[in-house]
C-alpha cells in the first residue's frame, strides 16, 4: 500500500497560489503533499539606451536558479543539474524572438522536498510565468511516475523504486515535452520512451493539473 493510502494512480492533495512574491514580474507557491517549492520570475529585463542595448547579447538570456537552505554538496550538485533540466524546457517554450536582448531570470526556492520534486518545480515555473504574462508555445506540467507504475511519488517511494521518470507535457496535446530520468535512481531512458502504459498514465494525469491550474487563474483574473 502507498502512503495516505493512495491508489497508483492517484496524485497527492496539490496547492496552487499566485503572486506570493511581490517584487517579481510573477511568481506562483505549489504544495503538493508536503512537497513545496515556490517559484519566482523576474523579466524580460533588458537595457533600453542605445549604447546599452548593444552591449546586450542577442537574443533572450534565461536563466534558472535554485536555491534551497541546509543544502549540501551533493544537493547543490543535483540542483545544478535540475537547473539546466530547466532550462532546456525553458528554451523551448518560451517564445525567446518575442524577447530579443532581454533577460528573464527564474528563481526556485524548494521549501520542502517530500519526493516528485523536480515535476512540482515545473508546475510552478509554468504559473510564475501565466503570472508574470510571459509568452509561451504552450502550456507544460510535470508529473514524476516510478518504474512500478506510482504516480507523483513520495520520496519514502523514491528511495525504494527502481527509477522514476519526470516526464513534462503541453497538457492540451499531452505531446511530450521533456521526459528525464531520475538523477539520484536512474533507470535507461529507452525504457522509459517505450513504456506505453506509463506514458498514458502520465497523459491522463496532466489534463487534471492543468484543470487545478485554469481554475488558480480564473480566480486570480476574475
Amino acid at each position: 500500500k502507498r502512503p495516505g493510502e493512495r491508489g497508483a494512480t492517484m496524485i497527492r492533495e496539490c496547492q496552487m497560489t499566485l503572486g506570493e512574491l511581490e517584487r517579481a514580474t510573477g511568481s506562483a507557491r505549489i504544495k503538493q503533499g508536503q512537497s513545496s517549492v515556490v517559484a519566482a520570475c523576474y523579466g524580460p529585463l533588458g537595457s533600453y539606451g542605445t549604447k546599452e542595448a548593444e552591449k546586450q547579447p542577442r537574443g533572450c538570456t534565461i536563466n534558472v536558479t535554485i536555491k534551497q537552505s541546509e543544502a549540501n554538496v551533493s544537493v547543490l550538485q543535483l540542483n545544478a543539474s535540475y537547473e539546466q533540466r530547466i532550462k532546456r524546457i525553458l528554451d523551448r517554450q518560451i517564445r525567446k524572438k518575442e524577447y530579443e536582448q532581454k533577460t528573464i531570470n527564474i528563481i526556485i526556492q524548494i521549501i520542502e522536498n517530500d519526493g516528485s520534486i523536480e515535476a512540482v518545480m515545473v508546475n510552478a515555473v509554468t504559473l510564475a510565468l501565466m503570472d508574470a504574462n510571459i509568452s509561451i508555445v504552450s502550456p507544460f506540467l510535470g508529473i514524476t511516475l516510478t518504474r512500478e507504475g506510482a504516480l507523483d511519488p513520495e520520496a519514502a517511494e523514491e528511495a525504494t523504486s527502481a527509477g522514476q521518470v519526470t516526464m513534462v507535457m503541453d497538457p492540451i496535446s499531452t505531446a511530450i515535452v521533456s521526459m528525464e530520468p531520475s538523477m539520484t535512481n536512474p533507470f535507461v531512458k529507452t525504457y522509459w520512451l517505450s513504456n506505453t502504459k506509463l506514458i498514458d498514465m502520465a497523459r491522463m494525469t496532466i489534463p487534471t493539473l492543468h484543470a487545478m491550474i485554469r481554475r488558480v487563474m480564473e480566480h486570480e483574473f476574475v
